[in-house]
């Protein structure tokens, strides 16, 4: 039994629109690893144009390190291709009877090629804006948050060294006074 024309020319337009329904599933994985990871990549292109801002980027949190990093995006990707190995396996057995055919293939990857020249380029560029902006206010509400934490933690340690003084003191007078006092108890 063989498969029409018409359904292969199908199969293969069908695939096509797949590969771009892909390269979109990939942005949004990309966009929430850089939501888990932050990124200050804006910062760093910017270093160039303006100094304080490059001087603001050392002031920044220090960046994860490359073992998290790495890992992180090994988990992204596989949980992308495990994401991706049922769609395909879906699709082909939707359009072509489960019967394997490398245009299906070819044609997915000449569809996510097509929206990562295209239009990834500029979803790429709003997912890094997006996520320095998240990361920025993320840090801005962080500080916020944290200044009256460190005034109650330093109000906290003052009057517990106040009160670990006054205990001294009081346990020093009472030193004094077994050391000096002689004669008959009252």
């Amino acid at each position: 039994m063989e498969i029409l024309i018409r359904n292969q020319n199908e199969a293969v337009l069908f695939s096509f629109l797949l590969g771009l329904f892909v390269g979109i599933l990939y942005d949004l994985f990309k966009l929430l690893r850089k939501l888990v990871l932050p990124q200050n990549s804006l910062v760093s292109s910017r270093q160039a144009k303006d100094a304080s801002i490059s001087f603001e980027a050392k002031k920044t949190v220090k960046k994860p390190s490359k073992i998290l990093e790495t890992v992180t995006v090994a988990l992204f990707d596989l949980s992308f291709c495990a994401l991706l190995c049922p769609i395909f396996c879906i699709f082909t057995y939707i359009t072509l009877n489960g019967r394997f055919r490398w245009f299906i293939f070819a044609a997915a990857f000449l569809g996510a090629l097509t929206y990562k020249i295209t239009l990834g380029r500029a979803v790429g560029r709003l997912i890094d804006l997006f996520s320095y902006v998240l990361f920025r206010f993320r840090r801005f509400l962080f500080d916020k948050i944290k200044i009256p934490l460190v005034r109650l933690s330093g109000k906290i340690k003052k009057s517990r060294n106040t009160r670990r003084k006054k205990r001294q003191e009081k346990a020093e007078k009472e030193r004094r006074k077994v050391v000096f006092s002689y004669g008959k108890r009252e």
